[in-house]
This record gives C-alpha cells, sequence and structure tokens, in this order.
C-alpha cells in the first residue's frame, strides 16, 4: 500500500534443551525447557552467545539435528534498524559465565560486557523500544523468560522443529 509504514519483524530462534549445560539451564528456566536462543539475521545465519565463543554470527547449520522454534517478532524499520545496529555492536563479546550462577546468586543481566544468549535477546528487545524496560529479578532472563516475554507480544505456537542435517558434500570423482 502506497505511504503505509514497511513492517519487518526480528526472529528469535529458541532452542530445545540437549547436553548436560542445556538441560540444566532448561530446567532452572521452568518452562518448556528451552537452553539457547538466538536472532536470525536477514542473510538467514543466527547471531547469538554461546559458551563457546561468546557473541558471535554463526551458520544456521551449527544447530543440525537440534529442536527450534523461530518466532517472528513484527517491527516497524526504525525498531529494526536500532535492534541490529546494536547486535553488530556486541559482536566479538564474551560469553557471560556468570549468568548462569545468576540462577541461583542474582546478576545485573543488562551489563553490557558479556552477555548469555537471553540477556542478549531481551536486551535487543529493551533498546530498539520494543518493550518497555523490564523489570525483571537480575537472575530470571532465562532462555525460557524470554520465550515467555516475546508470548506477550505476539502469538507462539510451540511447534519446535528439527534443524535437517546439511547434504553431505558432493563426492569427487
Amino acid at each position: 500500500m502506497p505511504g503505509s509504514i514497511a513492517e519487518v519483524a526480528l526472529t528469535f530462534q529458541f532452542v530445545r534443551a540437549s547436553g548436560l549445560a542445556g538441560s540444566l539451564i532448561g530446567w532452572f528456566g521452568g518452562g518448556p525447557g528451552v537452553s539457547h536462543v538466538d536472532i536470525v539475521l536477514k542473510d538467514g545465519r543466527l547471531l547469538g552467545a554461546r559458551m563457546d565463543g561468546g557473541v558471535q554470527i554463526r551458520e544456521a547449520s551449527y544447530l543440525e539435528g537440534c529442536e527450534v522454534l523461530q518466532v517472528k517478532v513484527p517491527c516497524g524499520p526504525a525498531w529494526a534498524s536500532i535492534a541490529y545496529s546494536f547486535l553488530a555492536e556486541q559482536v566479538g563479546k564474551p560469553y557471560d559465565f556468570t549468568a548462569i550462577w545468576a540462577f541461583v546468586l542474582g546478576h545485573n543481566w543488562r551489563d553490557p560486557k558479556s552477555w548469555m544468549c537471553s540477556e542478549l535477546g531481551a536486551a535487543v528487545l529493551e533498546r530498539a523500544g520494543i518493550v518497555n524496560p523490564l523489570v525483571a529479578p537480575d537472575s530470571k532472563i532465562t532462555p525460557d523468560a524470554l520465550l515467555l516475554l516475546i508470548s506477550a507480544l505476539v502469538p507462539v505456537e510451540p511447534k519446535f522443529t528439527t534443524v535437517p542435517a546439511s547434504a553431505p558434500p558432493p563426492a569427487q570423482p
């Protein structure tokens, strides 16, 4: 429609718990067992914070075999621009290992020096103005809590899909 503001969306990809660390995060989250979240970039790659390398952009194939749930959060172009700029500034920051202990001991999840995946997701929603500043206990921005927050913004049908394995490279003659 001419003259209308184009609507875009930020896509969050939640990963169901796997392995010991993922299972513990899912258990402490108290929800559907989500243990990780990435933001899906426009080119399909994933930006998120992980224990193995901090905040990085990764190929979507790094989650082969994992159960995932993608949720689109509609927003205007200005909000999306702020969100993607903020995310780009976070690349290279370390993983927030203290956030794991924060489930029990408390922690300031807004500290911008390092991030856990769900802290980064909540921070981008706040920074872009998609949500008001969150009134959340220091230790409660788990992946499950972020999914709950997003479900208050948009309908979420919790149908997880499995990321397929990449096709093997063609045989060499």
